[in-house]
């Protein structure tokens, strides 16, 4: 007959009441290698079918977030949506709905990679980035408000008239209409390409390397999901991807040893 001892320790091996370490061990997280995102995806399902504590809902998260991010055509949506399933955070599921149908938005998730520097670039400028982004999105409420609140957005966009099919006053006529009912409209991939280049001339970026991107890309929305976006959403380091020594490791550089870097 086993004493307590006994039975209580065979629980915390089962998993019961594990530390992360037992529960890492359980689930064969050294298996795992970035080569081949589904694995994550794949064990992230099995642990979110099971997870009844913290520690595997916060393991399956992880291997949500990271098979997403490695491979972000296959997994970047499902991966959001099963991190969701497993969240509370109303204002952190909010911000993962919002990368997911930036994903999904044919046209809506078309956007310049430049980064606005505060201080470089002035609010009406970065409002009339904004306008058209809202306005491609079939948000028609914020890209009035921002038209019309925003000294100088106006001025901006109209001073791109012929580089949009029909004139950017056209357009600005649309969004000023408080008759226009928001849905998104349908766009000819030369008024998204012309209305992509807009906002990155706006923003201080080339013409000419933006315009390459969208041939490549063939007017598809971008697919990116950057690990360090991400990452910081949910408060994990996602460059840290293979379980080395009992903790989440980076992937090493050649010559370097994984072992060398502490988790945190």
């Amino acid at each position: 007959m086993k004493s307590i001892v006994q039975v209580i320790l065979i629980l915390l091996l089962a998993g019961g009441g594990a530390g992360f370490v037992d529960t890492a061990d359980r689930w064969g997280l050294d298996r795992l290698v970035p080569t081949d995102p589904s694995g994550y995806f794949l064990l992230a399902e099995e642990v979110a079918d099971v997870a009844d504590n913290p520690q595997e809902r916060r393991l399956a998260v992880r291997l949500y977030a990271l098979a997403a991010t490695l491979d972000p055509d296959q997994w970047g949506t499902s991966g959001l949506l099963g991190i969701i399933d497993l969240l509370e955070d109303e204002s952190t599921i909010r911000s993962l709905r919002s990368m997911i149908e930036m994903r999904q938005l044919h046209t809506g998730g078309l956007l310049p990679s430049s980064r606005v520097v505060l201080g470089e670039t002035d609010r009406a400028t970065v409002a009339a980035f904004d306008v058209l982004s809202y306005a491609r999105a079939g948000d028609m409420v914020q890209a009035r408000r921002r038209l019309r609140n925003i000294t100088g957005v106006r001025e901006r966009l109209l001073s791109f008239q012929d580089e949009i099919p029909g004139g950017m006053q056209h357009l600005v006529d649309r969004i000023d209409s408080s008759s226009d009912n928001g849905l998104r409209q349908r766009l000819t991939e030369p008024e998204v390409v012309a209305q992509l280049q807009v906002q990155l001339r706006l923003l201080g970026g080339s013409d000419d390397s933006w315009s390459a991107t969208l041939m490549a890309w063939r007017g598809r929305p971008m697919q990116s999901l950057e690990s360090h976006d991400l990452g910081s959403l949910l408060g994990l380091d996602l460059e840290r991807r293979i379980w080395i020594n009992d903790r989440w490791q980076p992937v090493p550089d050649d010559g370097t040893s994984a072992g060398d870097v502490v988790d945190q």
